[in-house]
């Protein structure tokens, strides 16, 4: 039997999240609270509510589940202890990880799939520095059984660079991003700072589903599709070679449709414009139709550069592994969310459609490797 390490675990934010301990001290006035609503729990963040009640983030499910110390479940009551959803302390999460044959999680937030929380990009750092303070303190108890990535806010390039940093000596392994920040793609020049930093601090970049643009619900996932063609059009991984990015939580169904495209954008059988026209038309941008790398998908796939999640229950999974080959895909669990498949890494297993050898790729040997944890 292999180990298992999930690649993309959560955790749920309570009030110790923005401790004095751990937020800035000019920012304790301006702290989010949790407010009581009129069927669940809301963080209030400089007087607007999550999950909102419509609109941008009306639809967001990351509500908190406690208010003080008292538990506080919404329409649908979540099966895991306070504690697992939380991680007052580890043990209950363990528990459940050994339970669902887990070794070892890498945790994602919660509150923070909402971005930016907060318009004040000064706040909205000092917000993700707190996080990162926290989840330090969370997962430090747990014997290297509960590993965390930072978050950063990219609508402040060189503060989050710095974050970047700064989070590496903390004990990152690995920094979130979404794929779309308000309207513009992750691989904008302005980004290029966080990029630089993330490749030098050898930090790999879990591109995760979010609310992040005004698309709202539809912008959940198709703002990781977004991404995903703007960093690899733009010549983002030829710039920063040595960069490792994940596109978390959609699926795996996507990802031949959207190689395809960008084949088909690379093709120059395809391309009808003149070989001495200009290249700084709109045309050329990587979000219309252009395609500046210098390499396609798969090659960057199988120099490392690129990894993607997957449900155990993907009915396209095999077919990814064929085409794609299997060092590319990583195992989560979704733990704790609502809408996650109980016992997944068990359920992956009993699949009679993939080898051996492949399976424990993607549980162990794949999550390993992408966030560097073989020292």
């Amino acid at each position: 039997m292999y180990r298992v390490i999930d690649a993309d675990g959560h955790i749920f934010e309570w009030q110790d999240t923005f401790a004095d301990r751990y937020l800035d001290e000019e920012y304790h006035h301006r702290r989010p609270v949790i407010v009581e609503g009129p069927q669940q729990l809301h963080w209030l963040v400089d007087n607007v509510i999550y999950p909102g009640l419509y609109g941008k983030g009306g639809a967001f499910q990351g509500s908190p589940v406690s208010r003080g110390d008292v538990r506080r479940d919404s329409l649908v009551p979540k099966p895991e202890s306070l504690d697992c959803l939380e991680i007052r302390t580890p043990v209950d999460r363990l528990a459940l990880q050994s339970a669902e044959g887990i070794d070892a999680s890498v945790l994602y937030p919660t509150l923070f799939l909402m971005r930016p929380l907060s318009v004040d990009t000064r706040f909205e750092a000092a917000l993700c520095r707190s996080y990162n303070n926290w989840m330090r303190d969370v997962c430090a108890p747990s014997n290297g059984q509960l590993l965390w990535v930072a978050v950063v806010d990219l609508n402040n390039p060189l503060e989050a660079a710095e974050e970047v940093r700064r989070a590496k000596q903390l004990g990152a392994v690995g920094v979130m991003a979404p794929g779309m920040v308000g309207v513009e793609g992750i691989a904008s020049p302005r980004f290029e700072p966080f990029w630089a930093a993330a490749q030098e601090e050898n930090l790999a970049v879990g591109v995760h589903v979010a609310y992040c643009t005004p698309l709202d619900t539809f912008g959940f996932v198709f703002s990781l599709l977004m991404g995903f063609e703007h960093v690899l059009a733009s010549g983002l991984l030829d710039k920063f070679p040595r960069l490792r990015l994940a596109f978390l939580e959609a699926s795996c169904n996507w990802v031949p449709f959207m190689i395809e495209r960008l084949d088909e954008k690379n093709n120059p059988e395809r391309r009808r414009f003149a070989p001495t026209r200009p290249l700084d038309t709109v045309l050329d941008r990587p979000e219309v139709g252009g395609y500046s790398a210098e390499l396609s998908a798969k090659e960057y796939i199988d120099r490392g550069n690129l990894y993607f999640g997957f449900e155990v229950e993907d009915p396209l999974l095999a077919y990814c592994i064929d085409h794609f080959g299997d060092e590319c895909w990583l195992f989560a669990s979704d733990i704790p969310h609502g809408d996650r498949l109980a016992k997944s890494a068990l359920i992956l297993q009993d699949r009679v459609d993939l080898t051996e050898d492949a399976k424990r790729k993607l549980v162990y040997d794949n999550v390993v490797r992408f966030y560097d944890l073989r020292s």
